[in-house]
């Protein structure tokens, strides 16, 4: 999970101390939100299994934001 903060609009600093204490990663952008959702939902990320260095960075990423635990409870 993420928040992507659009119309480079910065929520109020209550707000913005929930969303740290929360550990969200956080990103902020110029786009309307039309746009930037609908860049999102045409990304397409490819992975080859020769791309370590990709696969590094997504194990990582993985580890540090991801409840893998929580997720195969919830199997």
């Amino acid at each position: 999970m993420a928040l992507v903060l659009t119309c480079n609009q910065t929520p109020h600093h209550t707000v913005l101390e929930l969303v740290r204490k929360a550990g969200f990663p956080v990103m902020k952008v110029s786009a309307d939100t039309y746009a930037t959702a609908s860049c999102i939902h045409d990304l397409v990320v490819k992975i080859s299994s020769e791309d370590r260095e990709k696969i590094d960075v997504i194990g990582s990423l993985v580890n540090e934001y991801v409840e893998v635990e929580e997720i195969y409870r919830a199997l």
